[in-house]
C-alpha cells in the first residue's frame, strides 16, 4: 500500500477520533448547562430535499475517498502519484479547518439554522473566513475528486460544492437579519471564503 494511503487513513482517523471527542465535550458541556438545547438538526437554510441531499451526498464523497485509501486498486481512472498526494495534502488542509472550525463553534454546533440565541462567532478560525465548515467540505470534495478522480465523485462533489454555496447565502441573510450591523462589520473585515 503506498505512504499517501496510509497518510489518508491517518487523516480519517484523526478526523473520526476528532469528531468522537468534540461530541463527548459537548455532552460535558450540557451537563454543566443542562437549559442548552441539545440537538444536532436546526432548520434547512434551503428547500429540505437539496439541504439533506447535500449532507448526504457529501458523506457519500467522504466514503468512496475512504474506500479508494483501503482499495487503492479500484476505479476506472489510473491515478498519477503525485495527483493522490495533492489529494492527501489537501485533505490535511479540510481536517484542519473542519476541526478547529468545530473547536472554535462549541456549543452552537448546529446542522441548520437555530432556533434558540447563538452568538456570532469572530474569533479563532472565524477570523479567517466566515465559514470554515463550509470552506472545509469544499477542500474534501477537492481532496476525493483529486485522489479518486471518478465520474461518480466528481459529480457528487459538483453537487455538494453547488447546494453548500446556496445554503451559505441562505445562512447568510439569516446571520444578516439576527445580527445587523455587527455582521454587516464581521463581512467587512472577514471573507467569505479565504479570499
Amino acid at each position: 500500500m503506498p505512504l499517501y494511503n496510509f497518510v489518508v487513513l491517518l487523516l480519517f482517523t484523526i478526523l473520526g477520533l476528532a469528531m468522537i471527542l468534540l461530541f463527548i465535550s459537548g455532552g460535558i458541556r450540557h451537563r454543566k448547562n443542562p437549559g442548552a438545547p441539545v440537538r444536532v438538526l436546526g432548520k434547512p437554510s434551503i428547500h429540505p430535499f437539496f439541504f439533506y441531499s447535500s449532507k448526504i451526498a457529501f458523506g457519500l464523497v467522504l466514503m468512496l475517498f475512504l474506500l479508494k485509501a483501503l482499495m487503492p486498486g479500484i476505479g476506472w481512472v489510473r491515478v498519477p502519484y503525485e495527483m493522490s498526494w495533492a489529494g492527501a495534502f489537501v485533505m490535511l488542509a479540510a481536517v484542519f479547518f473542519f476541526i478547529r472550525a468545530f473547536i472554535d463553534l462549541g456549543p452552537a454546533l448546529l446542522v441548520g439554522l437555530p432556533d434558540f440565541p447563538t452568538e456570532l462567532r469572530t474569533h479563532g478560525i472565524y477570523a479567517l473566513t466566515r465559514n470554515p465548515i463550509y470552506l472545509a467540505v469544499y477542500f474534501f470534495c477537492l481532496a476525493a475528486c483529486l485522489y479518486f478522480p471518478e465520474p461518480s465523485t466528481i459529480a457528487l462533489s459538483i453537487y455538494v460544492i453547488y447546494f453548500h454555496h446556496r445554503i451559505i447565502l441562505a445562512e447568510e441573510k439569516f446571520l444578516e437579519e439576527r445580527f445587523g450591523e455587527k455582521w454587516l462589520a464581521y463581512c467587512k473585515k472577514v471573507h467569505r471564503y479565504l479570499f
